[in-house]
C-alpha cells in the first residue's frame, strides 16, 4: 500500500504510471529478491510503456482514423504493434522520389 506522501510526491511529478504499478512491483521485488536497481528498472519501464500507450492513443484520436476496427485487425494480422506501424501501412500523398532521397545528406551522429 502507497502512503499519501508517497501518492502525492508521485502525482506532482506526474508519475501515474509508476503510482499504478508500484503496489505489485513491490510485492513482486520482494518475493524474487530484486535489488534496487532492478526494481527501479521494473518501475521505469511501466511509466514509459503507459507514456507509450498515452501518445498512442492521443494520435490515434488525432488521427480521427475511420475505421479503427480494420486498423486493429490490421495491427493483429501483421502482428506489429503501433508503433512499428510505419512499414506496415504506405502512407498517403505523394512520396519522394528514390533519386530526390539521393540528394538529402544522411545525419552523422
Amino acid at each position: 500500500m502507497i502512503n499519501a506522501t508517497l501518492s502525492d510526491a508521485l502525482k506532482k511529478l506526474r508519475l501515474s504510471g509508476l503510482q499504478e504499478s508500484l503496489d505489485v512491483r513491490l510485492q513482486e521485488a520482494s518475493a524474487n529478491r530484486l535489488n534496487h536497481s532492478e526494481f527501479l528498472e521494473l518501475v521505469l519501464q511501466d511509466e514509459l510503456a503507459v507514456r507509450h500507450d498515452r501518445l498512442v492513443g492521443r494520435r490515434t484520436k488525432a488521427a480521427s482514423f475511420r475505421d479503427q476496427n480494420r486498423r486493429k485487425s490490421l495491427l493483429c494480422k501483421c502482428g506489429k504493434q503501433e508503433s512499428n506501424l510505419h512499414g506496415v501501412l504506405t502512407p498517403l500523398g505523394p512520396q519522394p522520389s528514390a533519386s530526390a532521397n539521393s540528394a538529402i545528406p544522411a545525419d552523422e551522429d
